[in-house]
């Protein structure tokens, strides 16, 4: 059984960012409940915006 999602897929982009999703969470960001690319971290009174787009291209 294939356990990996490869490149070109259909399946792709939603491990793509499942995987950058969980990076982000662990980094101390936190998602935005209306906009499920937009992450915020606040640290030391300095916030910190990330706008995850990907793109996979076959």
């Amino acid at each position: 059984m294939l356990k990996k999602v490869l490149h070109g897929m259909k399946q792709a982009p939603r491990a793509w960012y499942s995987r950058i999703d969980g990076y982000l969470l662990e980094q101390g960001f936190n998602k935005i409940e209306n906009k499920p690319t937009l992450y915020v971290k606040v640290s030391n009174g300095d916030t910190q915006l990330c706008h995850c787009m990907l793109m996979i291209c076959s």
